[in-house]
């Protein structure tokens, strides 16, 4: 069916298009055009979908990129693709739950390697937001057993420093930095790994390096004024606690905006105990 759909239209319609063109039937070519743009529309309907759901990502509109997606999932035999797009989404939307349930609908179907690759990376971030720290890490040890790549290390990572081996933790970032030491999410991870194994100075350097490059996420932020505060620079850390407050949180950052409150009440009353 999805090959006769393409030779309709990618080779049939174009072909009589042009041949209504050198033959200047135009009453007809009108008519034959509305007919194909119809067509083309009905058949690519879900890659349309998708499409306004990435768009919509892209400007942090999460809700709505999630109606677009979730309106792809529910046409008739939609793609794994689309499912993958929807887990993601549903992750990034705080949505844990309906998130499980997809996983679960969707883990007994036929996946290529590519689309069984995607899925275990989803099934491992919704592990770890539902806590399951052991059970997301055996999953990316499989993944990065398999091949690494700067998505993988920049998630298995993070992940690792919640773990009960921050020594693990510390040989996979320094890894992982040495894989690609130009990764904004590769360098938090290695510096908020110093941060938890007391090695300041190292993440002092590793910050410098992260916050010259002016990253939009919260948690690079977040973890530099963590850093100031453990450094006793309560007015450095008070300026990136404000930055981190400005960036975009959603469902997968590894912090909430009542996290940064809370680091900002803390840097305010220490900034005022000094003086």
């Amino acid at each position: 069916m999805k090959r006769l759909r393409s030779i309709l239209i990618y080779l049939l319609f174009p072909v009589t298009l042009i041949i209504l063109i050198f033959m200047g039937l135009y009453l007809v070519l009108i008519p034959v055009i509305i007919l194909y743009f119809t067509l083309f529309t009905i058949f690519q309907y879900e890659n349309i979908l998708k499409i306004f759901s990435g768009y919509h990502s892209k400007r942090g509109k999460i809700n709505k990129s999630l109606r677009y997606i979730y309106r792809a999932y529910k046409l008739k035999n939609s793609t794994i693709h689309t499912s993958l797009i929807f887990i993601y989404m549903l992750l990034k939307a705080s949505k844990y739950e309906q998130a499980g349930k997809i996983i679960s609908a969707i883990e007994k179907r036929e996946m290529t390697n590519f689309e069984f690759h995607q899925f275990k990376i989803n099934k491992a971030l919704y592990l770890w937001k539902k806590n399951s720290i052991r059970d997301s890490l055996s999953i990316y040890e499989e993944l990065i057993a398999e091949g690494e790549s700067t998505v993988l290390y920049g998630s298995y990572g993070y992940i690792l420093t919640l773990g009960d081996s921050l020594a693990k933790a510390l040989e996979v970032n320094e890894t992982a930095y040495k894989y690609n030491q130009n990764d904004k999410a590769i360098m938090d991870n290695l510096g908020l790994t110093y941060i938890k194994t007391g090695d300041k100075d190292k993440a002092f350097d590793i910050y410098e390096k992260l916050l010259a490059r002016a990253p939009k996420f919260p948690e690079a932020y977040y973890n530099a004024a963590e850093l100031m505060r453990l450094m006793h620079d309560y007015d450095t850390g008070l300026r990136y606690i404000k930055k981190c407050m400005t960036m975009p949180f959603n469902g997968l950052s590894t912090i909430t905006i009542k996290d940064a409150e809370k680091k900002l009440d803390q840097l305010n009353r220490l900034q005022g105990s000094v003086r």
